[in-house]
């Protein structure tokens, strides 16, 4: 299978690493040693696709996601980050109280 590249304008990005994040009803983020490892660079944008029940999230640092605050991101549904501090500071959680899963790809 090829590679693909996410086409975000004036920027040429290939994917490095995925990962697969279980999001409860305890808020998570992504994983710091897949998008920032210790050889490298880090990823410049996660393409995040919500996939067994929605999810909430956020990207600041001010309150965590839960119930009733927060994005929703339903199932299906995909999102791009386009930093590292916004996949750094984005946090997850469970929006109708089943844990659900989230496919992540990393790209620089």
């Amino acid at each position: 299978m090829a590679d693909v590249n996410v086409n975000i304008p004036g920027q040429g990005l290939t994917p490095f690493a995925f990962e697969q994040v279980a999001v409860t009803e305890a808020v998570i983020g992504l994983t710091v040693a897949t998008f920032q490892p210790l050889s490298g660079s880090p990823a410049k944008a996660a393409l995040i696709q919500c996939e067994t029940t929605a999810v909430r999230y956020r990207t600041d640092d001010d309150t965590d996601p839960d119930g009733a605050i927060g994005h929703l991101l339903a199932v299906d549904d995909t999102m791009v980050l386009v930093t590292t501090e916004a996949i750094a500071l984005a946090q997850f959680y469970a929006d109708t109280g089943v844990d659900g899963q989230l496919n992540v790809h990393y790209y620089r």
